[in-house]
């Protein structure tokens, strides 16, 4: 069509068009139930005689083929009011279900420039088809292949536009007259939108974001709270309202202090509603997604808790008594101390305003508990005592884009000073009240938070008071108490009597005129070392610390109050040397005796049990005639040590004695797990031994002790030779039929026993062993230093593994939470060293139906997170070799983030590549343009920016289809930056007003 056919009867087919497209859109938006007021709407086809005039302009006037020559023939403009109106309607799908958007011919118009240069006009400008399916009707047919602009504005920005189109677009003055009067024209457009418009943008998205949050607090207003709760009917319902209230209601209230009654009741209503509810479905179209759980519940009405914890503390305290009480599961119990621990740790911002008023009221509410109530909610009373003794005190604040954290000391007002006593006073209730040593040895925990300084600087000399004047009270009732415990809690207040001595009785306080602080100090020395005088006339005790090692306070550590562990050592070993003079036959049952009391206490770390350990292995070296008529009865706690017994028994006069004894246990199924660890500790695995061992664990299906063979045999492998081959093969498939492949954790670090097995075993052996941990869930960090000895002598057997959990993962059914492939393989340097292998292997793999396609192709960016140039090389020759191959390099670039050498590797791929296929230009673009993690306000803005340079940089190559897909690529990004600019500016500005801070400053 040219201009005269345009004018004779083009123009009425255009306006026909534009009218269509309007009236679609008009009804696909009243039906889609959009939140957004409805648009206004304007259409139009071009003038006639305007569009002869501006395509003799641009020497177009005697075009063929003016359609495509000019996009906006047909033209039709929805205006909305705000810009949240703006953004839903772009985020549905209205325009992609009902139009072919042709991209390519589309514009973003946004100034992106931070100095306000670019021009100002804002505004969506997407060309549109009219799909098939309706074109194919014949009422639509004569539209078929037309094109119409659909122009997408806020009011505001069309009212500019409208105004300043004539003025600055047409310029009918021209720019050789008036420049600066022209010149001041534009710059006051241009202010009128950045100073005027902009901000008001901005502001009305604002106002009506809060009067949708009212709106949705309304039911809320209109019933109470409690009310709406009641009325909730499941799990779903009732999170939604107690969400409606923390996110609508509340903020909305005129003054919400009185509502406290009535939203503590509510709290309680949803959590003792919630528990123990079965969680109903949720709908959503036509998928079904799992509910809200009775915990889900829990858990929001107690972060709805916290928005009020401190407007009346001891009503907050009393509902959490209840809820504790009546809580039936340890993940109930958990989130409720949470919300105890947020109670009693009161912010720095309402220390400042209050105080310690709320400590104070906290601590009356714990003297007023009886008994039983005490009994029942024993863990929440302990947190809250904990947290009131802290002589620390801290707090944040924030805005829209800074988190400030503050930290500081307690002030010593009278209130502080008054609570910590009670708490203290507390404390020793509930010693008394304990019926273990574990529960005592907790009650001292926190009584030693009583004589803690802050660990911030800045302390009064009037804290420091409150702090002496504590901990003389927790010494005095630890001096009242000595005489009657156990070891453990004598070795536990002996630790926190020198640590009051170490930190408290020594330092000096400036200020101290009066000598307030040193009287105290001196009563406080005399008190602990008391406990000291007391404790060492204890020889029984002092044996018992000597041997349970952790946390035991020697002599000489009062002389020097400083921890050095080469000091306590040297005591202790010098113990040691005559406690081993000491036993002898007549006195074995003795030392035997209080070896086993030093081993009843309770530690996961053998290392609390130093002396006992050191005494052991001596013993059992230098005196074996005492070791071994007792090892058929070892009790159970030393019993713990006898790897370390059987392996300093082999050192000792009679090792010849010692295997009959490990032979017999193993065919009686004794001790299984503590005989293969003497022979992983001796470097020397008695094949015949372990071979027994393995078949009582067969036949108690006992599979950490199979773990623990596996362990020793690849930490002995080939010392000194390799003749557990065989039964470490036997018992990795007895594993393996079991679904563990747990080994790998035990045994990845043991790099030398790995590598004497890797190279022993056979082709078919290796891939047996790696064939056994396919089904291992994650691919992790273990997997990756156990494959490396084997990926030195066999890489295609490596290589098979990983293309075995392709297969695996790939199989029916899908393996939930399965990672075939590790992120990253940083020890696999076999694999790094041989680039173009790795390459022909994935490609392989992406040629098999078998396998998915990312993942295979991520196993590339875990051997090579940064592409070698000899592995960029291949690519590029192996994606012109063929054309499969092609799509499978691209597969594997995706996983690299539009890297540097990406550009590299797909600049050459496209030069190489038929213009005409779009689908393979489409997946070039797409990987090219991905962006891994961005940081900033306009992160994606800066990477996109910093495609398009790279870009700009194709447009030189000789090669016409690079520049051609360049500049398709360019102006992709040119309506990706102006996108992603007008959001992040959006977002960020309504980040601000939220924050109660002015937008001015980002728009000066």
């Amino acid at each position: 069509m040219d201009i005269n056919e345009y004018a004779a009867s083009g123009q009425a087919l255009y306006e026909d068009l534009a009218k269509t497209v309007t009236e679609i859109l008009e009804q696909a938006v009243g039906a889609a139930g959009l939140q957004a007021s409805r648009p206004q709407s304007q259409y139009r086809a071009k003038n006639a005689d305007r569009l002869r005039a501006r395509l003799q302009e641009k020497d177009q006037a005697s075009a063929p083929n003016i359609e495509e020559v000019r996009k906006d023939l047909a033209g039709c403009r929805l205006i909305f009011y705000t810009n949240g109106d703006l953004n839903e309607f772009l985020q549905s799908d209205i325009l992609r279900e009902n139009f072919d958007i042709d991209f390519d011919s589309s514009r973003i118009h946004h100034p992106v420039a931070k100095d306000g240069s670019d021009p100002q006009f804002r505004g969506y400008n997407l060309v549109v088809k009219l799909k098939e399916n309706r074109t194919s009707l014949p009422e639509y047919g004569r539209f078929a292949g037309l094109r119409c602009e659909v122009q997408l504005q806020t009011i505001l920005n069309h009212a500019w536009a409208e105004t300043s189109h004539d003025i600055v677009y047409k310029q009918p003055i021209g720019k050789e007259l008036a420049r600066k009067a022209l010149g001041q024209i534009e710059k006051r457009f241009r202010d009128i939108m950045l100073k005027y418009l902009v901000p008001a943008g901005y502001e009305i998205d604002k106002a009506k974001q809060d009067f949708e949050s009212l709106l949705k607090g309304k039911p809320i207003f209109e019933k109470g709270p409690l009310r709406a709760l009641k009325d909730a009917g499941d799990n779903n319902e009732r999170w939604g309202v107690l969400t409606v209230i923390q996110e609508h209601y509340l903020p909305n209230h005129d003054d919400p202090r009185p509502l406290v009654p009535e939203l503590l009741m509510t709290v309680e209503e949803a959590i003792n509603r919630s528990r123990g509810t079965p969680a109903a479905k949720i709908q959503m179209g036509a998928i079904e997604a799992d509910g809200w759980t009775g915990q889900d519940v829990t858990s929001c009405a107690l972060d709805l808790l916290g928005e009020f914890l401190f407007v009346d503390p001891e009503a907050t305290f009393d509902l959490l008594v209840r809820l504790m009480e009546q809580a039936t599961g340890k993940e109930e119990r958990e989130r409720i101390l949470q919300s105890a621990e947020r109670l009693a740790t009161v912010p720095i911002r309402v220390v400042r305003m209050v105080g310690g008023e709320v400590q104070l009221r906290l601590a009356r509410k714990l003297e007023q508990l009886g008994a039983d109530k005490r009994s029942n909610v024993r863990d929440l009373v302990l947190k809250i005592c904990e947290e009131v003794l802290k002589p620390d005190v801290s707090g944040s604040s924030g805005s829209y884009r800074t988190v400030t954290f503050e930290r500081g000391t307690m002030p010593a007002t009278k209130e502080i000073e008054v609570a910590r006593s009670k708490v203290i006073d507390m404390l020793h209730v509930l010693y008394k009240e304990s019926s273990s040593d574990i529960e005592r040895l907790v009650i001292l925990q926190h009584l030693s938070e009583a004589s803690r300084m802050p660990m911030q600087g800045g302390k009064t000399n009037e804290l420091v008071e409150v702090i002496l004047r504590d901990s003389l009270k927790v010494a005095a009732f630890m001096c009242d108490v000595l005489s009657e415990v156990s070891f453990e809690i004598k070795k536990a207040i002996e630790y926190d009597a020198w640590n009051m001595y170490r930190i408290l009785c020594i330092a000096t306080f400036d200020g101290d005129d009066d000598r307030t602080l040193h009287d105290l100090q001196e009563r406080l020395r005399y008190a602990t070392l008391q406990m000291r005088d007391a404790l060492a006339d204890d020889t029984e005790f002092e044996i018992f610390k000597t041997l349970a090692s952790l946390e035991s306070v020697y002599p000489p550590a009062w002389d020097s109050p400083s921890f050095d562990f080469r000091r306590d050592e040297a005591w202790r070993s010098q113990r040691i040397e005559l406690y081993l003079a000491e036993f002898t036959s007549a006195s074995a049952d003795q030392w035997w005796g209080r070896m086993e009391r030093s081993a009843a206490f309770e530690s996961m770390d053998l290392a609390a049990y130093g002396g006992l350990q050191e005494l052991l292995g001596r013993l059992c070296e230098e005196k074996p005639d005492l070791v071994f008529p007792r090892l058929d009865s070892l009790p159970e706690n030393v019993a713990r040590f006898l790897p370390l017994i059987l392996s300093r028994l082999a050192r000792s006069s009679r090792e010849a004695e010692l295997r009959p004894i490990l032979e017999r246990w193993a065919k009686e199924g004794k001790y299984l797990c503590s005989l293969t660890r003497h022979y992983r500790a001796s470097k020397k695995a008695d094949v015949t031994v372990l071979s027994d061992v393995f078949m009582r664990a067969v036949e108690k299906e006992d599979c950490s002790v199979a773990i623990e063979l596996v362990t020793t045999l690849v930490d002995t492998y080939g010392e000194p030779d390799n003749s557990g081959k065989a039964l470490l093969l036997e018992v990795v498939a007895w594993l393996e039929s079991q679904g563990r492949t747990d080994w790998v954790d035990e045994t990845w670090h043991m790099e030398k026993g790995l590598s004497s097995l890797a190279k022993d075993l056979t082709q078919d052996e290796r891939v047996a062993v790696l064939g056994s941990l396919v089904p291992r869930t994650k691919a992790d960090h273990h997997i990756d230093y156990l494959l490396t000895p084997f990926a030195e002598v066999d890489l295609p057997s490596v290589l098979g593994f990983f293309g075995e959990r392709l297969k695996y993962a790939a199989s029916s059914p899908r393996k939930k939470n399965y990672d075939a492939i590790p992120r990253s393989l940083t020890q696999l340097k076999p694999l790094r060293a041989a680039p173009l292998n790795v390459l022909e292997t994935v490609l392989g793999w992406l040629r098999s139906a078998e396998f998915m396609d990312h993942e295979a192709g991520s196993f590339v960016y875990a051997v090579f997170p940064k592409l070698p140039d000899e592995l960029a090389v291949a690519m590029v020759e192996k994606a012109a070799e063929e054309k499969q191959d092609a799509w499978s390099v691209l597969e594997i670039l995706s996983s690299y983030d539009g890297a540097e050498k990406v550009f590299e590797i797909c600049r050459e791929m496209v030069g190489a590549h038929e213009a005409s296929d779009r689908e393979f230009l489409k997946k070039v673009g797409f990987v090219l343009n991905a962006t891994g993690t961005v940081s900033g306000e306009f992160g994606f803005v800066d990477a996109y920016i910093a495609k398009k340079e790279v870009f700009e940089g194709w447009l030189a190559d000789h090669r016409e289809p690079v520049v051609s897909f360049a500049r398709q690529e360019i102006a992709s990004l040119d309506r990706m930056i102006a996108s992603e600019q007008n959001r992040s500016e959006q977002r960020y500005a309504l980040e601000r007003l939220n924050w109660g801070e002015s937008i001015d400053d980002d728009q000066a």
